[in-house]
């Protein structure tokens, strides 16, 4: 202990050497009164501002030893490449398919995730089984989401993680046979789809521009889930491919306009994948659309979703674009 001392009085003798001569060359002060009078100043604001990062971080490290926690967080994941990140999440559609991996995938990193949905008998279920909080939001309610969004980050502790997984198919053809699509359901598909989506990523953003920094200044990271559809939509998929198609147009401004806060937002665009949905289609179907993906010649698996959704978070250089989770499929035009 006392050569650490010692060290420590060597270091700061010689900085203040290399202050004063450098004092000295620059303002050619005739005086050693007046070299070292200019030279203490900024030695001592260099040592002090030295002293409170050190308090600092002794500070972060005693209320992780002791509680666990930090003041803004309650829980810190090792990732390789943004150093410590906490894991405080909400997922829409998080009671089933895409939106439930992600809540396992989260949950298992030892992060924390809230599940918005509207399937309580469900939720409810996935609540006991993972330990994770279920909260009834209809995303297209403005109102809804921001209290919904507030009580998520008050059970978790904060909130720095946002996965938009809610959506509806809103297959449809533009003229049906027996009259055209009505609006109310175009409508409908575009508001769940891609304004609920909105709707969720504004009241997360909002309360993110308030966390304290991580690594690079980041305060948090927004997912929105689209669709290979929002490029190579089908006939009957003129509603759908809409709404898609928004939620890709909107990565980028969106990213741009949120970077001032160290926010970042991502979408992912899927492909086929198994859902609920593709577990209830006949096998042969299932088949015909295995083999239409080039490799691997399957269905997608939602916990290949959830550990993309997994990167996204860990590494703060993905921002501003879509990223298709496809197997190289281009989908047809029926």
């Amino acid at each position: 202990m006392t050569h650490f001392w010692s060290e420590i009085v060597r270091r700061l003798r010689r900085l203040f050497r290399q202050v004063e001569f450098q004092v000295s060359r620059r303002f050619a002060l005739a005086t050693r009164e007046d070299r070292i009078f200019f030279a203490l100043v900024p030695t001592v604001g260099l040592v002090a501002g030295g002293l409170a990062v050190i308090v600092q971080r002794l500070s972060e490290g005693l209320r992780v030893l002791l509680w666990g926690y930090t003041p803004t967080f309650e829980f810190a994941v090792r990732t390789g490449l943004s150093g410590w990140r906490v894991l405080l999440a909400l997922v829409t559609g998080g009671v089933s398919g895409l939106g439930l991996a992600v809540v396992r995938h989260i949950v298992g990193q030892g992060g924390k995730a809230v599940m918005l949905d509207i399937n309580d008998a469900v939720g409810a279920a996935m609540e006991a089984e993972l330990g994770a909080k279920y909260i009834r939001t209809d995303v297209t309610s403005e109102a809804g989401v921001v209290a919904s969004v507030a009580q998520a980050a008050a059970v978790n502790g904060g909130l720095n993680v946002a996965v938009n997984c809610a959506g509806i198919i809103g297959a449809g053809r533009v003229l049906g046979r027996e009259a055209p699509m009505a609006l109310s359901f175009f409508t409908n598909t575009v508001m769940v789809n891609l304004v609920g989506s909105f709707n969720v990523a504004k009241a997360a953003a909002n309360l993110m521009q308030h966390n304290e920094p991580f690594a690079d200044n980041e305060r948090g990271v927004i997912i929105n889930t689209a669709s290979v559809a929002a490029y190579e939509g089908q006939i009957g998929q003129a509603a759908y491919s809409a709404s898609k198609g928004g939620l890709v147009g909107m990565t980028l401004p969106m990213a741009r306009e949120l970077a001032r806060f160290g926010i970042r937002v991502m979408t992912i665009a899927p492909g086929i994948f198994w859902t609920p949905m593709a577990d209830a289609m006949p096998e042969a179907v299932q088949q015909s659309l295995a083999a239409s993906i080039p490799f691997p010649s399957r269905l997608g698996r939602a916990e290949e979703f959830a550990a993309l959704a997994g990167t996204i978070i860990a590494n703060p250089y993905l921002n501003g674009s879509p990223i298709r989770l496809d197997g190289a499929v281009r989908m047809t035009p029926k």
